[in-house]
């Protein structure tokens, strides 16, 4: 007879694609998303500069029955900085649910986490069921609802944009600054995330502040993702500009953006949640007394997690 058991050490990402594959692979063809592939998990859990995965395997055999993991995230308030985390994927078979699986690898991966790691907090950003789990199966508190805003780009003139990459930035788009928790990006943390194999990104920058953006399709009109924007501390970036050279390096005249940002207000018409396909809530669990508590960040944004 075959037994279950439960492995945290690094996991095989072979039998992860395989599991995600197996669990989503419906709910991804209807998105017309591309499939969990080895490539992106080598890109998620191994090339991260804030450190490889953390994660646990319910195995039966050789077999993956259930999986959990989160990704390591430098925050910082001012000049504190904490190693914090991003609970990303959780999938359980189906021949596993209903037996405990998905807590089990979650609280697992935690205490791996905090024990080998120094990992004080995780994250997760989700939709009303997986919040439900995370709240009430793993303990995560309610952060705030994701707010989401739409605009039509201003016709402006660009004079001073380029398009740019993360190495063309100037260090002052990294500067910390004080006033409340948020992610430490770096140059390096920024090459990284914009090097995902799931989506292509373009970063248009002057001297005030820069801005990054994708692009997605709303019945068949090309809309600008507005994922992230920075700038240097005390003065506040050219938000008009930046939205209009987002929206036209993505043949558009819409952009779309979901968050907040403590150095920028991105103009917008909010969007009622009765009115989302799939409202978004950020949860916070932290793991020991070090973490901050509570945690409502000054700037979280789409860059900030996995949405694209």
């Amino acid at each position: 007879m075959v037994s279950e058991h439960l492995l945290n050490e690094q996991v095989d990402l072979e039998v992860v694609e395989d599991l995600l594959n197996d669990v989503f692979g419906e709910r991804l063809r209807a998105l017309h998303a591309a499939p969990f592939s080895r490539r992106y998990l080598e890109w998620l859990y191994r090339d991260n500069p804030c450190g490889q995965e953390v994660a646990a395997n319910l195995m039966h055999g050789d077999v993956c029955r259930a999986h959990y993991a989160i990704v390591p995230q430098r925050w910082r308030d001012g000049t504190r900085t904490l190693p914090m985390s991003l609970s990303l994927n959780s999938a359980v078979s189906e021949a596993s649910r209903g037996k405990g699986a998905f807590t089990r690898t979650a609280k697992a991966t935690y205490e791996r986490a905090r024990t080998t790691r120094g990992i004080v907090g995780v994250l997760g950003v989700g939709n009303a069921n997986s919040t439900h789990g995370l709240v009430k199966s793993l303990g995560f508190r309610f952060v705030a609802p994701l707010p989401v805003r739409v605009g039509v780009a201003a016709p402006v003139r660009l004079r001073g944009v380029s398009r740019a990459g993360a190495d063309d930035l100037p260090e002052a788009f990294f500067a910390s600054r004080a006033g409340g928790w948020e992610q430490a990006w770096d140059r390096e943390t920024l090459r990284w995330r914009l090097a995902s194999p799931r989506a292509s990104y373009l970063l248009h920058h002057d001297r005030r502040g820069a801005i990054v953006s994708c692009r997605t399709l709303h019945r068949g009109v090309p809309v600008a993702v507005i994922l992230k924007v920075l700038s240097a501390p005390g003065r506040p970036p050219a938000m008009r500009r930046l939205l209009a050279a987002a929206a036209r390096g993505h043949r558009t005249a819409f952009y779309l953006y979901a968050g907040w940002n403590g150095d920028a207000h991105v103009p917008g018409v909010p969007i009622p949640r009765r009115l989302l396909p799939a409202p978004l809530n950020l949860t916070y669990l932290p793991l020991d007394s070090t973490a901050p508590d509570p945690l409502v960040p000054r700037t979280f944004e789409l860059l900030d997690f996995d949405a694209y």
